[in-house]
């Protein structure tokens, strides 16, 4: 190191020309440090400066940035986190079992009071596997993994697995989905999946178990809009009961099967139908069966995942059910629930 100084000290002091107009740089003699000369390239006036100083404030300003740069990152880390926090947070999280999920009986005596028999689904409201908990990741971040759920659903009655191009997916999106694919893979919801960072495409095996394929057929949205409105009500401080997936038999013979059932406060009923694809041949049926049920429109939901808000409105004011969207449907029921 010592001999490398000595032979540079035999090297004369040089000094620097740097265009800031067309970026023309090129080392001098120091003898014309701090004169004024022409860019050999534009003819811009510019100074001849000393190297070393010139290398020192060019140092120092890549250092600023730098800074200036880590900060950023932490902040839009730090807002990304809270956001996913705030977003995907819900009451029920890590819990494998809750009191509001067992105390369903003021929905069957509301039932019972219209000459109506429900029947609860004890399995359709046990929370205690991971359902609940990969269907609000999926639910509260739809918009990213939506395409995820539609190749799970597709490849799921025919291939068996499927492959997933992230390329025009953006770092961040790309984080989101081989988060929820790893997910997937701890909860056994796939068999198996492997991650090609060079060519960006994630390999996917299924799972074959039945309870997992009508996870992705539908019954994933279900459990969100359950999961979701609870959390709602609990955030809120307003006492319910609720039913997924119950049979309700009329005294005429008439039966039907009942996606979600909530009674607010003991008075507000609010019914919920689920729908992932094709809704239209539901709309008479729903209803009529509001109209069984006695109750308002304002009470009875069809909920279509991904239909455009201008259409939710439309469809709406055309027919005898409420339409919402996966986007919307807790701004109503927030304001059912006053």
């Amino acid at each position: 190191m010592i001999q490398v100084f000595k032979q540079h000290q035999l090297v004369p002091d040089m000094a620097i020309v740097k265009c800031t107009h067309c970026e023309f740089i090129r080392e001098i003699g120091n003898q014309h440090e701090g004169k004024r000369t022409k860019c050999p390239a534009c003819q811009t006036l510019l100074y001849v400066q000393d190297t070393v100083a010139f290398v020192t404030d060019l140092s120092e300003e890549i250092s600023q940035l730098r800074e200036e740069v880590s900060q950023l990152k932490q902040n839009v880390r730090l807002t990304c986190d809270e956001a996913t926090k705030t977003k995907s947070g819900y009451a029920f999280a890590n819990l494998s079992s809750s009191p509001i999920f067992e105390n369903y009986n003021a929905v069957i005596q509301w039932f019972k009071a219209k000459q109506i028999k429900a029947e609860p689904n004890n399995e359709a409201m046990d929370i205690s596997g991971f359902f609940d908990e990969i269907a609000v990741e999926l639910g509260d971040n739809y918009a990213i993994l939506g395409e995820v759920c539609a190749k799970i659903k597709h490849a799921q009655h025919k291939y068996g697995k499927f492959t997933l191009n992230l390329a025009a997916h953006s770092q961040q999106n790309t984080q989101i989905i081989t988060h929820f694919i790893k997910e997937l893979y701890d909860c056994a919801f796939i068999t198996r999946y492997t991650h090609d960072k060079t060519n960006k495409r994630v390999h996917v095996s299924l799972q074959t178990a039945p309870k997992i394929t009508r996870f992705f057929d539908g019954d994933w949205l279900e459990w969100y809009v359950l999961m979701k409105v609870a959390t709602l009500l609990v955030d809120k401080k307003v006492k319910f009961s609720c039913l997924r997936g119950f049979q309700v038999y009329f005294s005429n013979g008439d039966q039907h099967e009942i996606d979600l059932f909530f009674l607010i406060n003991g008075t507000i009923p609010l019914w919920i139908e689920c729908k992932s694809g094709e809704f239209r041949q539901f709309i008479n049926k729903y209803s009529t069966l509001r109209k069984q049920l006695k109750l308002e429109k304002i009470n009875s939901l069809l909920l279509v995942l991904g239909m455009p808000d201008e259409k939710v409105a439309g469809l709406t004011n055309t027919f005898d059910v409420t339409m919402v969207n996966e986007n919307n449907f807790l701004t109503h029921i927030e304001k059912l629930s006053k």
